[in-house]
């Protein structure tokens, strides 16, 4: 009796820390109304379709004429990452998709999404990928396995693979 009392306590504990969780969190969403939802939208299209170098977080809040601060936390809210995090995203994935094709050197896939200097790039595509570009280059298949599983894995938990992952296919974006 006095363990199945333990376990209720315990059970009770984690109860009452998700539900502080989830307020912590629902303090931080911001109110948006319909326009603010269809603007912060388009600054995620914007960035998917791409530009070199990325805009800045005031120049994407003057376009769409929202503050920078309702646009850097609605687009957390919405997307579940800040606006840089998703940008990072694209570039790198399409650095994958390039260095794919097998037709660019390094260096010129480096500067194609946004880097100065190859090795910038190099040291960014391993942290992202866990992997250099050039063993990439040389075996795709085991980091798109890679990708592949953490995709299943976050099904089977029941995670919003969109939100996740990016909807549209984020790796196809042109011009990054």
């Amino acid at each position: 009796m006095v363990e199945a009392e333990g376990y209720v306590l315990i059970l009770v504990a984690e109860i009452l820390a998700i539900l502080e969780a989830a307020q912590d969190d629902s303090a931080v969403v911001p109110r948006l109304s319909d326009r603010d939802f269809d603007k912060i939208h388009l600054v995620r299209e914007r960035l998917i379709r791409g530009t070199i170098p990325p805009p800045s977080l005031k120049e994407l809040a003057r376009d769409v004429g929202l503050g920078p601060t309702k646009l850097k936390d609605g687009f957390k809210a919405l997307f579940g990452q800040s606006i840089f995090a998703f940008s990072h995203d694209i570039r790198m994935r399409h650095a994958r998709d390039l260095l794919r094709r097998n037709d660019m050197s390094i260096a010129r896939v480096a500067e194609a999404v946004g880097y100065d200097y190859q090795q910038s790039f190099t040291v960014a595509f391993q942290r992202y990928f866990g992997v250099l570009p050039r063993n990439y280059r040389r075996n795709p298949v085991t980091l798109d396995q890679n990708e592949q599983e953490a995709r299943w894995s976050a099904m089977d938990s029941g995670n919003d693979l969109d939100r996740m992952f990016g909807a549209g296919g984020i790796g196809k974006c042109v011009g990054r």
